[in-house]
């Protein structure tokens, strides 16, 4: 699944991004065995979204990404090992522990 979208995140100043998601296909629960074991027995779906710098005024967009955020996102939306590509130097994060709530039921 594809999708782009204008976007203004605010954290980048004034900035105005042209983004393109890209949702993967569906992964089996347990394909990543470095995961925390609250979301083992989850599927998930590779994540990658490309953001390019963007003149709202012009409606043209960079040909070069501005950077560039991958990772898998869980069936309960909790997101995985992060990556975050500028083009120079790439940022990663782990997830080392996921504690879930109980959840109240609603009547």
């Amino acid at each position: 699944t594809r999708d782009v979208s204008i976007l203004y995140d605010g954290a980048s100043g004034s900035k105005v991004f042209k983004v393109i998601s890209f949702i993967g296909k569906r992964k089996d629960p347990g394909s990543d065995p470095t995961i925390d074991k609250a979301l083992k027995d989850m599927p998930s779906w590779p994540l990658s979204i490309t953001f390019y710098e963007y003149d709202k005024d012009t409606k043209v967009s960079e040909d070069l990404p501005s950077y560039q955020v991958n990772f898998p996102i869980y069936e309960n939306g909790v997101a995985g090992p992060l990556s975050i590509d500028y083009g120079g130097y790439v940022i990663s994060g782990t997830l080392t522990k996921l504690e879930l709530l109980n959840q109240q039921k609603c009547d």
